[in-house]
């Protein structure tokens, strides 16, 4: 189904997220910033601004449609590198809905069983009544902690998987209350 695996990704990152810290698989890596498009002053002023700031690791990419414009990597940061960002996630998933509503692709009204097969229609079932915004602004219902255990977190288990496994748990809530 269109667009299951962007909200997968929605259902699950709004339901809870395990930031239990990063897991880096890079090496250290130079402190410098990659070079700066010639001519342009405002990456410089980025690139500066960026080493005098307290963190220490960090990787930005900025671009457009056309592609990269202008790599930054600090300390033991790569832009190639994988690191957990726990609730990043939740920012992410939410542009990326959005910009799918702005297209007029979905529709914040919809409801996930009509992009993820195994979700409920069935109206004694309070899943079923489920919408995007309510995923979006967390009252769907699902209020578990991802510290009670299940999968949320385990990189042994696929995000639809565990997507899954969190839907058949169940609301504790009515959708759009808690």
């Amino acid at each position: 189904m269109k667009y299951s695996t962007t909200l997968a990704l929605l259902t699950l990152g709004l339901a809870g997220c395990g930031g239990s810290g990063s897991t880096s698989t890079s090496t250290d890596i130079a402190t410098s910033p990659l070079p700066a498009p010639p001519g342009n002053d405002a990456w410089t002023e980025i690139a500066t601004a960026l080493e005098a700031h307290h963190v220490d690791d960090l990787a930005l990419i900025v671009g457009d449609a056309s592609g990269e414009l202008y790599v930054y990597e600090k300390g033991n940061f790569s832009v190639t590198s994988r690191h957990r960002i726990a609730s990043a996630s939740k920012w992410l998933t939410g542009a990326t809905i959005l910009a799918l509503v702005e297209q007029g692709v979905m529709h914040l009204d919809d409801r996930p069983q009509g992009y993820l097969n195994y979700w409920t229609d069935n109206a004694l079932d309070p899943r079923s009544t489920i919408t995007l915004e309510q995923l979006l602004s967390f009252t769907a219902g699902f209020h578990r902690s991802p510290n009670e255990g299940g999968c949320i977190g385990s990189e042994a288990i696929e995000l639809q998987t565990c997507v899954a496994q969190w839907y058949a748990i169940g609301v504790d809530a009515a959708p759009g209350t808690t």
